[in-house]
């Protein structure tokens, strides 16, 4: 912090006044540090975190942000959350997420998960009876139930196109864009894939895909982003879709219960709102009408500032060669007992990968846990790995050794 701003902080403490919610969120941000070593987290004793594909590990320094806009607010809610310091304080937040997926602030939404965006799409969007949604098996459950679901109301049809796990893992670019486009009817109107799936981490080249799509006639693109925002850079104006619904909670390492939800400006007339509030008038032509605001958690928005500033203090680069190194640490270590189930470079893979072992693949990562190993047992047969930074090559060390002796 500077000089100049701690004692103006400190005038207002001294002289009875009280600190708003844009002096709180200015003074954290500056003070967030760039230790992204394990003891900059708060995981219990002897826990080896390596399920960041699941949820992710929220860094101390972003937790004491958090913990000062909660006590901060307590202090007189009304005001906090309904005076002017909201409107200032969170506007900062949708510039830096605008920034960090270079984007307009017009077209973002921060929501609650990437569940509630994929939602506002099979609720909202402007499909006609027999219009069709397309998806794959690739796809996460969690955000493809919500088709089945109002397809049965809306008299939509949506077909899942069924991949072989076992063919994707060896896909290169161009086949994957092939699966996807040759799968498409002349009454697809939806195609939605994720950026990158959440069981053997395949990068999706998801502008090649929007773009031949479109030229064979699909109206909109949705991507699941779940696996994507923080662990790769995302450039929004360049890849060229509708909708991109994405948890920060993952690999931006925000708090829970936070989401982003980019609607093209073209299409935002195109996609009624799930539900209707206050501010529709408000921030008409903008993606915020997507927003839950009757009474929000400030608290949370706010701190998805903290954590865009926290991941902004390892550079791209760095954090791509940590998750790289981790990767081919563990490629390097698996055998005939214990087989690789991933892409097998970087340029269509990412720092989620699995491995095929023989037995219980959830019976196994029970067991794991027990020894303080965190992984993702599948029933298809594999175990599911996504370390982040403060991971060391000693840890997958360990966790290989610890599946040897399980199996």
């Amino acid at each position: 912090m500077s000089l100049q701003r701690r004692r103006f902080i400190q005038s207002i403490i001294l002289s009875g006044g009280a600190l708003t919610l844009s002096d709180i969120f200015e003074d954290v941000n500056e003070n967030i540090g760039s230790d992204h070593s394990l003891k900059g987290y708060s995981l219990g004793k002897n826990i080896k975190y390596l399920n960041h594909a699941s949820i992710g590990t929220c860094p101390k320094d972003v937790q004491t942000a958090f913990k000062a806009c909660i006590e901060k607010c307590e202090e007189n809610p009304a005001r906090y959350i309904w005076g002017p310091e909201w409107d200032e304080a969170r506007t900062k937040v949708h510039i830096q997420l605008a920034t960090f997926l270079n984007c307009g602030t017009e077209k973002l939404a921060i929501t609650h998960n990437t569940t509630e965006g994929i939602n506002q799409i099979a609720q909202g969007l402007d499909l006609e009876k027999g219009d069709e949604v397309v998806f794959s098996n690739l796809k996460h459950a969690g955000a493809s139930i919500c088709f089945d679901h109002y397809s049965k109301i809306r008299g939509i049809s949506v077909r899942k196109i069924e991949v072989s796990v076992d063919d994707a893992v060896h896909w290169s670019q161009s086949d994957c864009v092939d699966f996807h486009t040759s799968q498409l009817k002349d009454r697809t109107k939806l195609l939605v894939f994720p950026h990158i799936d959440n069981m053997i981490g395949y990068k999706h080249p998801v502008k090649a895909i929007s773009e031949k799509a479109r030229q064979l006639g699909v109206k909109y693109i949705a991507v699941d982003a779940a696996q994507s925002i923080g662990m790769i850079p995302v450039d929004l104006n360049e890849l060229g879709v509708d909708f991109y619904s994405g948890s920060p909670h993952k690999w931006l390492q925000s708090p829970k219960g936070l989401g982003l939800f980019y609607v093209r400006k073209e299409v935002q007339q195109s996609c009624a709102p799930m539900w209707v509030t206050w501010g529709q008038n408000r921030w008409k032509d903008t993606a915020q009408i997507y927003e839950d605001y009757g009474t929000r958690d400030l608290p949370t928005v706010l701190a998805l500032g903290h954590a865009l500033q926290y991941h902004k203090k390892a550079s791209w680069e760095n954090r791509t060669q940590t998750y790289k190194e981790l990767r081919e640490k563990a490629q390097s270590l698996c055998s005939d007992k214990v087989q690789w189930y991933a892409p097998t470079n970087w340029e269509n893979g990412s720092s989620l990968f699995s491995i095929k072992v023989e037995g219980d693949c959830i019976e196994i990562a029970s067991q794991l846990s027990q020894e303080g190993f965190i992984v993702r047992g599948f029933s298809q047969g594999f175990i599911r790995i996504s370390p982040n930074l403060m991971n060391t090559s000693t840890e997958i060390e360990k966790l290989f050794e610890a599946i040897d002796n399980l199996i």
